[in-house]
């Protein structure tokens, strides 16, 4: 059995402005990256990125 068949899926919520952003992109493949790696972030997003200190502790970059 597969891990990620265990895992719990989140369920990803962009903001108006997020999705402006990403509606600006022209490039395809560009546009293609960036779904995916807003899918990938639905199982496992806190284990994912790099922690964030001080003021941003318990946040991740991604």
């Amino acid at each position: 059995m597969n891990h990620e068949d265990n895992a719990i899926e989140y369920e990803i919520q962009l903001t108006s402005l997020a999705l402006e952003m990403l509606e600006a992109v022209k490039d395809r493949q560009e546009q293609e990256k960036l779904r995916d790696r807003i899918d990938q972030l639905k199982v496992e997003p806190q284990k994912q990125g790099k922690a964030l200190v001080d003021n941003l502790s318990g946040f991740r970059s991604t």
